[in-house]
């Protein structure tokens, strides 16, 4: 893997310069696990009919892979292309467009010699088109540094070839010499002497050695408007020389990086352009994969140019680097239309870094999380990515862009991209895939890992309190000042962070940050974590910003694929934030998991970073099961009562008295008594127990009889008292014709009339207290007999 690391298009400029290109080792310089890469830079991500995956890219480079993991290289390059075909190489094949760059190139003998022009080829992308049953390759020729450029189109019956040459559909650079005029408002020259001289490039890019004079011939462009004269621009593609019109807020389109996609009609886009001018969308037309002119005409006053198409983003105001790389996708589970662009150099210490706009329409407006447009002239867009590094990670991901979008057929989100290192000083790359994850509020944002089959799955509450490494991306561009800074000083700080049970956050920091430097400063700041719809979604606040995301599952990128809990989530300031569990641990610290009264427990060896528990370190400590009193009633008697309690674990054991405290309340008078058994030690938990308070009780003094009645009088007793309850019956042990009378303790003396002459009752009485409206009662007094009279 690492000896194909050095892309062919770095090899071919170093050679090119000069520069011997160093023999990497075997060893993987850049990562610990297994996932093998394609190395394709400017990736564009295709998945064919037969659920094969494949990136294209610059320079003929082509990778395939069966499940987004293992990807094989296959081998073409600029010596052996997928473009060759009956004999043909690819610059034969695209002899057109390359005449294009060549023009430039052999007007500027200063910079290029005739003998060793470049022939650049850059950013293929692959679509099925189902109207023309073909696959068709949109690629594009440039000159680096210029914005002499063309998109061209290629079709094949097979993903790899070989493709044939359809047509070059647009150019930039393009200029309006009005030779038979020559003067200082078109295409001449003011040298500093102040004659006048013919400018090479204005002549050598005119308009006429384009499409444009084919698009006059059919109407679409009036060739009687292109001529500039006096201050009189009809066509703003040249400024008033005559010139290509390729910086400031509305310049046009520098034509590289297309990319093709199908609307939720079925329609065909092309969006493409880069740094010069913004980046620009064509309406194509399904039947040839070419513009729709038609179309186009027809939408002016929709902000279409009748050759460019429609500005969907500028160039921002120069402080971020500008943005290229376009890729739009139809999410039909979120109806949104996202496009992706990237911000920065593609050099490793040029900061590439991907920004996020979406849209409920193909042609926009695209709008980023804070709501700017991707048209406004300033640093917009969502900041999906950064220079960082994970602790499981063996060296900075630098300079991570130029990315595709896939919308898998089961409904998952890839995003794809090419990264640098720093374990090289930025020169290698190779091609990662992130799976993405939608947020509650219709963004979308990358897990912070590598992809590595896992799905998006709720996470459980319970198990997400931890240490985590953090990652803030910043809504900054970071790149480096001169070529000796550190990489450091360009890469953003990992962060441990602590997410508590509670739902705070601690740890976290808010790092002041420029262009040029991640962390300038920084301040503590607080935080909170919560869960949302049945823990689908999550939402953290970290000071001012709130960030909407999810928690998820994923394998970390060590040797050992060690599944870990991650957060990923997009915030109100334009910034995406990263979490991952701390795996990296140092057990050196005795820890316990409390014992309860519903799970037992465990001392063991515990990271100091984050808690995790060291592996085979574990003791149980039994849950505490049973709980016992000496008593559950007592005779009120003044005094305070306190049974002894007595634990026992699972096992049976008795638990030391050491592990627990006993509280009572409600322990002298008469009524229900509390006992609180509290755990402690290796244990934690409470159980409440209840024992009863009697009160004292009474006795039958005296029973007469009486005329189908009896009396009775009762031994006297008020202390913790309400009444009496008088109870008889017709047999001795109570169980025929049982009834009872109450009177109150303020007398004595208590009547049952109404009873069988002759017969014999037995009788016996026992004190009661109302509390909290329940009757306590006492014991029965001895049993006493009585017969009635006739």
């Amino acid at each position: 893997m690492m000896k194909k690391t050095v892309s062919v298009f770095l090899s071919v400029l170093l050679v090119f310069l000069g520069i011997c290109i160093p023999a990497y080792a075997e060893e993987n310089i850049y990562q610990n696990n297994a996932i093998e890469h394609a190395i394709v830079h400017d990736p564009s991500i295709f998945r064919d009919k037969d659920g094969k995956y494949y990136v294209v890219g610059s320079h003929f480079a082509m990778g395939e892979s069966e499940d987004l993991i293992h990807w094989k290289d296959d081998g073409y390059t600029y010596d052996n292309d997928y473009l060759t075909a009956d004999g043909k190489g690819w610059k034969e094949v695209l002899s057109e467009p390359l005449e294009w760059t060549s023009r430039y190139q052999l007007a500027v003998p200063e910079k290029y010699h005739p003998d060793a022009l470049e022939y650049n080829d850059w950013a293929h992308d692959i679509i099925y088109n189902e109207t023309m049953g073909k696959y068709c390759l949109y690629g594009a020729v440039s000159v680096w540094g210029a914005t002499s450029s063309a998109i061209w189109l290629c079709v094949s019956d097979n993903v790899k070839g070989p493709y044939e040459y359809v047509d070059t559909f647009i150019y930039s650079g393009i200029t309006n010499p009005k030779l038979e005029h020559i003067n200082n408002v078109n295409n001449n020259i003011l040298d500093e002497d102040g004659s006048i001289h013919e400018d090479p490039v204005i002549k050598a890019l005119s308009y006429r050695y384009t499409n444009i004079p084919e698009l006059i011939d059919k109407g679409y462009i009036n060739g009687d408007m292109l001529d500039i004269t006096g201050n009189y621009r009809p066509y703003k593609w040249f400024n008033f020389y005559g010139a290509y019109y390729c910086w400031g807020e509305d310049a046009f389109p520098n034509c590289i990086d297309p990319t093709v996609f199908t609307d939720k009609d079925g329609e065909m886009w092309l969006v493409y352009g880069s740094y010069s001018g913004g980046c620009f969308l064509q309406k194509l037309n399904n039947e040839t994969g070419l513009p729709d002119y038609d179309y186009m005409k027809a939408h002016k006053k929709d902000g279409y140019d009748i050759y460019y198409g429609k500005r969907l983003s500028n160039t921002n105001d120069g402080t971020e680097g500008t943005g290229e790389g376009p890729y739009i996708v139809y999410d039909s589970v979120s109806d949104y239309y996202y496009f992706f662009l990237t911000y920065g150099g593609l050099a490793g210490d040029g900061g590439y870094n991907i920004r996020e706009y979406r849209s409920k329409t193909p042609d926009g407006p695209y709008l980023d999380k804070m709501g700017n447009a991707a048209t406004d002239y300033q640093n917009t867009g969502l900041k999906l990515d950064a220079n960082y590094q994970f602790e499981c990670q063996k060296t900075v991901n630098l300079s991570g862009g130029h990315s595709s979008c896939l919308l898998d057929t089961d409904g998952s989100l890839y995003q794809v991209y090419h990264s640098r290192y720093s374990a090289d000083n930025g020169i290698g790359f190779n091609t990662k895939v992130h799976k993405m994850a939608r947020t509650k509020d219709g963004w979308v944002v990358m897990l912070p890992y590598e992809y590595q089959g896992e799905k998006i799955t709720a996470v459980n509450a319970d198990d997400i309190p931890g240490t985590y490494q953090f990652i803030d991306s910043t809504n900054m561009t970071h790149r480096k000042e001169s070529g000796s800074s550190e990489w450091e000083s360009i890469t953003v700080p990992t962060q441990y962070i602590s997410l508590k049970a509670d739902g705070t956050i601690t740890g976290a920091r808010d790092y002041a940050c420029t262009t040029t430097n991640a962390r300038v400063s920084s301040k503590a700041v607080s935080g909170t974590w919560k869960l949302t719809d049945g823990g689908a979604y999550a939402q953290f606040k970290l000071g001012s910003v709130t960030y909407d995301g999810v928690f998820t599952k994923q394998k970390d990128e060590s040797a050992a694929g060690r599944e870990v809990i991650v957060f990923t989530a997009a915030g109100t300031d334009n910034s995406t934030i990263w979490g991952a569990q701390h795996t990296e641990h140092i057990f050196d610290t005795p820890a316990i998991k409390k014992a309860t009264f519903s799970s037992d427990g465990k001392t063991y060896t515990a990271c100091s970073l984050c808690g995790a528990e060291q592996p085979d370190t574990a003791t149980k400590i039994p849950k505490a099961k049973n709980v016992k009193l000496s008593a559950t009633s007592y005779v009120y008697s003044g005094q305070y009562f306190k049974p002894s309690v007595k634990l026992t674990d699972s096992n049976g054991a008795v638990i030391s008295a050491n592990s627990y405290t006993v509280a009572y309340s409600n322990n002298k008078n008469v009524g229900t008594a509390t006992v609180k058994v509290t755990l402690k030690g290796n244990y934690a938990g409470t159980k409440t127990l209840h024992f009863t308070v009697k009160p004292k009780g009474t006795s039958i003094s005296k029973l007469t009889a009486a005329k189908k009645s009896f009396k009775v009088t009762v031994k006297k007793n008020v202390t913790q008292t309400t009444g009496y309850q008088l109870q008889y019956a017709l047999d001795k042990n109570f169980k025929k014709s049982v009834k009872s009378v109450t009177f109150s303790n303020k007398t004595t003396v208590g009547a049952v009339k109404g009873l069988k002459a002759k017969k014999k009752y037995f009788v016996r009485v026992r004190t009661y207290k109302t509390v909290g409206g329940k009757k306590i009662y006492s014991d029965w007094s001895k049993v006493k007999s009585v017969r009635t009279k006739k």
